[in-house]
């Protein structure tokens, strides 16, 4: 098959090491996976990209290299934001146009975040659209995606629950995310400290994952990026927790996503106590694939990629908001701290078999291999129907 694929304009494909952009990211291990399975891959991406398919790069530079991440982070008018960025991913999709133009393809896929940038120019392919959903919604842009969308957009989500926030939308499959598992250092034996690695926003659920160390005396590993506005929420509120510990909260600042399989595998679980509807969470295969178990809030996906008991344990968020029945049958911090505590407790034996488990279910279900697939069947599926 002969595929087109579009993304960003914000970073090079893949992205920097020392930048957290899922989309990209994914978009990238799709593309390359495809190509090596004989299809002919053409991604349209930003300049300087080092993507192992063929290449074809708009007029501009990339956003971040235009727009200094210093003076990015430093601006808080969040309309100037969203506006700022426009004409650069406009540029690209233009040059997505042209491509398409010179050369005949079988179908283009769009991972561009959030959908509404891509679907005009949808409109113009000529071809089917595959649009793999990597964001949430509101109900205006669920207005504006429905105003633009067209018999030949076909929506893969990444989870079943983030279906609900598109609700105009109807989905052709769900695609669980990849990771490529000779990049994840796989530890039987585990460390002593809890690890939190994420964005230290307040959705991501930081400051539950530091009470629960304080709650627990167990040591936690924190690490993340702190963007622009999020500074005042870090320097408010995180830094006094940290402070507090007094030395039990270790700040590790941002580890590159090489490093991150080993500041997983060297703890003995990752604790994710989010608090919204995370529709993926590529943060959790990738702690489970170096045999870190996960301690999750059951928001989002989380019940989708947890097997609760087998390789974690899922706690609902509060007594009034209860997502399942799961093993741990207190709520809240409460949850976390006695799913903690259970992990901790462990005979050895068991524990090392949850580690096991851990791994073994990445490698059944989240690996870049089998995300190819999927999305290969759904290729062939489209363009039969088409014909």
């Amino acid at each position: 098959m002969k595929i087109i694929t579009i993304c960003s304009n914000e970073y090079p494909a893949p992205p920097p090491d020392n930048v957290i952009h899922a989309s990209l990211y994914i978009s990238t291990l799709l593309a390359e996976g495809l190509a090596k399975k004989g299809h002919h891959i053409t991604y349209v991406c930003a300049q300087g990209s080092a993507i192992k398919t063929n290449k074809v790069y708009p007029k501009t530079l990339p956003f971040f290299e235009v727009v200094k991440k210093n003076d990015w982070d430093k601006l808080e008018d969040k309309r100037l934001r969203g506006q700022l960025i426009v004409p650069f991913e406009t540029d690209l999709h233009l040059t997505f146009l042209e491509t398409i133009k010179k050369e005949k393809f079988d179908i283009a896929h769009f991972h561009t975040t959030p959908p509404f940038y891509g679907l005009p120019f949808a409109l113009n392919t000529g071809l089917p659209n595959v649009f793999t959903l990597h964001g949430v919604s509101s109900p205006l842009e669920s207005k504006v995606i429905e105003t633009f969308n067209n018999e030949n957009n076909f929506f893969i989500s990444i989870s079943d629950s983030q279906r609900k926030q598109f609700p105009v939308l109807k989905f052709f499959k769900t695609i669980y995310h990849g990771i490529p598992l000779q990049e994840s250092y796989f530890d039987e034996k585990g460390g002593e400290a809890m690890v939190f690695t994420s964005r230290l926003i307040k959705v991501k659920g930081v400051e539950e994952a530091i009470n629960v160390a304080l709650k627990t005396k167990r040591r936690l590993k924190l690490s993340g990026d702190i963007r622009g506005s999020e500074k005042e929420y870090f320097y408010h509120t995180i830094k006094p927790l940290i402070d507090k510990s007094q030395g039990l909260v270790k700040f590790f600042y941002f580890v590159n996503r090489s490093m991150i399989p080993y500041f997983f595998a060297g703890s003995k679980l990752f604790i994710f106590p989010i608090q919204w509807e995370e529709p993926f969470g590529l943060v959790m295969i990738e702690a489970m694939a170096t045999g870190t178990p996960v301690v999750a809030f059951a928001r989002g996906s989380v019940p989708e990629v947890i097997k609760d008991g087998e390789t974690g344990f899922i706690v609902n968020p509060s007594d009034d908001d209860i997502r399942g029945n799961f093993i741990i049958k207190k709520t809240g911090i409460e949850g976390l701290c006695e799913a903690v505590e259970r992990i901790y407790s462990m005979p050895e034996d068991q524990y090392r078999k949850m580690r096991r488990a851990c791994r073994e279910h990445v490698e059944k279900n989240f690996t870049v291999e089998k995300m190819v697939d999927e999305y290969e069947k759904v290729y062939e599926e489209i363009i039969s129907q088409r014909k």
